[in-house]
């Protein structure tokens, strides 16, 4: 049974939003969320079918991913939940709403028609052909997107937007420097310690056995 459906004290908890039943319910939910945006879904819209087609870049499911558990976490979202449903679908809701919101200005581009059950070949996405073809390298993925967000989540927000631009989106050391206002000595330190800080952290948690950070 879903966990904020069973469990009652740790669904009372997070209502109320304390910060450690949040963590439970992120780290829980992160994952099946990354992969609603990455694969896209269909849904209906004045008696139409449409499909959005997913997200082709990590860094761009990363920030969908982050804006939807804002939306989840605050109070009315929160308060919203009965815990009579998987929270599971209820995320998967307030996903798609903020899609769909966000996006209209960019409908023709990130949303096809469908006609019938036949998707159109246009829905096909880079994104997909990375997705894992068995479970269990679903799984595995899911568990190291999982462990990617966990360690984002940790830091300060300097470093996460330090980390996003230069890891996620692959800017340039100058660029980096640019876009955060910094300089670059400033981007190159940080960099580093990052990487020795992403570095451990991932080895503990089972992935680079037997590698060295170069």
């Amino acid at each position: 049974m879903p966990r904020l459906v069973e469990d009652s004290l740790l669904r009372q908890a997070f209502r109320r939003g304390e910060r450690e039943a949040l963590a439970t319910v992120y780290r829980e939910y992160v994952g099946p969320l990354y992969q609603l945006i990455g694969r896209g879904f269909r849904f209906e819209s004045q008696g139409r079918c449409y499909a959005f087609k997913g997200q082709d870049a990590i860094w761009a499911v990363e920030d969908t991913v982050q804006n939807v558990f804002i939306r989840a976490f605050a109070e009315s979202a929160r308060l919203g939940y009965d815990g009579l449903r998987p929270y599971r679908n209820y995320l998967a809701s307030i996903a798609k709403n903020l899609i769909i919101d966000e996006h209209r200005a960019r409908w023709r581009e990130l949303f096809v028609e469908e006609i019938g059950d036949t998707v159109s070949p246009d829905t096909e996405h880079p994104w997909r052909a990375q997705l894992p073809s068995t479970p269990e390298d679903c799984l595995r993925d899911v568990q190291l997107q999982q462990q990617v967000a966990a360690f984002i989540a940790s830091l300060a927000a300097a470093d996460q937007a330090l980390f996003r631009v230069r890891f996620q989106q692959r800017q340039s050391v100058n660029a980096t420097a640019t876009i955060l206002k910094v300089s670059e000595h400033h981007v190159k330190s940080r960099e580093k310690r990052l990487k020795q800080r992403f570095f451990e952290s991932m080895q503990r948690h089972g992935y680079f056995e037997g590698r060295r950070l170069e």
